[in-house]
């Protein structure tokens, strides 16, 4: 018997004096848990003919000036279909939006909707820096240029939204932009592209359904989702709604990902890439990231939280729910700042390296597997269940270590 092991048992026989089923093993750690990317990069569907339907055209190497300083609302009865460059301007200061609104919105490979005023314009002197761009669809509205807003960019489809090249073409980034907040609305977006705020959040809700929970899709694989001075928000911040959320792939990049699910929503989520500190409000959530340091912060409401990380990096975590049960998966290290708890369920910690905690309270069972070692700085607790129901287990590798201090409670 190694060094290791015998101070694993020692471990064991200090710790398990307190309670009768306290466990510790010196074994092989299971594999962490993952998630499957089950799907492909979303692609735009454009007209073939885009004046087919169109109140509006704009042919490839064209430019149309939008002047909105005697009204901030264009109203397109048929479709806008934009083959070239659209620029929206106001020489009004009481006019600080722009607002077009058509049954479908297309905008080509290669073409433009912009509020963001050129180097030269003549004819438009005194024109605003700052103008806001909405755009409305009744149905979609497909991108596989570039959509952008010298201010904020709003875009609202009863539909779908859509950000991606069509089939065949490559070597082009079709991009939403805003050099302050970009607010979506829609029933299902599809991001293959890169949706982008320079200072301000990207705001993505779901079109509101006539029952009392809304549905919001989103494909972004190979899409990225990018608020490096913000945040990212999904879902009615309110909670006065509830909504169901179906994420697969993509990076979001931010100081934080809030998912406002409410208290009978549920959210499935599998990353490509996640950076941002998560924060949920949700009946239940399955969150997976394949890279990246995934953060957790606050989750409320949920019964049975599912955390998984892949690959690379940490899963740092803060976290308490009130029942239900936590699962906590990583390829990497899982870092606990503060407190794990689980008043009335189980928690399960599982890591191919090291996990390090502060502490962990449930109130039924507590797991944990780590293939390098477990640093546990305050206690271990299952409070609630009968003393012979009761169990913590703590599974180490043979090469792994283990320094924990002697605080098992019943």
């Amino acid at each position: 018997m190694n060094h290791r092991v015998s101070a694993l048992l020692a471990s064991a026989l200090l710790l398990s004096h307190t309670y009768l089923l306290t466990e510790v093993h010196a074994q092989s750690v299971p594999p962490p848990m993952t998630g499957q990317i089950d799907g492909s990069a979303a692609t735009a569907i454009l007209p073939a003919d885009p004046a087919a339907g169109a109140g509006l055209v704009v042919q490839q190497g064209q430019t149309q000036v939008l002047d909105f300083s005697n009204g901030s609302v264009l109203n397109i009865n048929g479709n806008l279909s934009n083959l070239g460059t659209i620029v929206a301007v106001s020489t009004n200061q009481d006019v600080q939006t722009a607002t077009i609104n058509a049954a479908n919105i297309y905008n080509y490979s290669g073409a433009t909707i912009t509020s963001v005023l050129p180097p030269s314009l003549p004819g438009y002197t005194g024109a605003l820096y700052t103008l806001s761009l909405v755009l409305n669809a009744t149905q979609n509205i497909v991108n596989a240029g570039t959509i952008s807003s010298a201010n904020n960019l709003t875009m609202t489809a009863g539909g779908s939204i859509t950000n991606a090249l069509p089939a065949g073409i490559t070597n082009i980034t079709p991009t939403f932009s805003a050099v302050n907040d970009v607010n979506l609305t829609t029933s299902a977006l599809a991001n293959a592209g890169l949706i982008s705020s320079q200072a301000g959040n990207i705001n993505i809700a779901a079109a509101m359904a006539s029952n009392v929970t809304s549905n919001l899709a989103i494909n972004s694989i190979g899409g990225t989702f990018q608020a490096l001075q913000g945040v990212i928000n999904m879902g009615d911040a309110s909670l006065l709604n509830s909504t169901n959320m179906n994420i697969l792939g993509g990076g979001f990049l931010a100081n934080q990902l809030n998912l406002a699910a409410g208290p009978l929503g549920n959210i499935d989520v599998i990353t490509e890439n996640l950076t941002a500190t998560v924060n949920a409000d949700c009946q239940n959530i399955h969150l997976h990231s394949q890279s990246g340091s995934m953060s957790i912060g606050t989750i409320n409401y949920a019964d049975d939280p599912i955390l998984t990380h892949s690959e690379g990096g940490n899963l740092i975590i803060d976290l308490a729910i009130e029942d239900g049960d936590i699962t906590l998966s990583s390829a990497g290290g899982i870092r606990a700042a503060g407190p794990i708890v689980s008043n009335f369920g189980k928690v399960d910690l599982l890591s191919w390296k090291d996990i390090e905690i502060d502490s962990i309270s449930a109130g039924q069972e507590i797991v944990i597997n780590a293939g390098q070692g477990v640093t546990a700085k305050s206690r271990l607790c299952c409070k609630d269940w009968p003393k012979n129901l009761r169990r913590v287990m703590t599974r180490v590798s043979p090469s792994g270590f283990l320094i924990m201090q002697p605080q098992i409670h019943p």
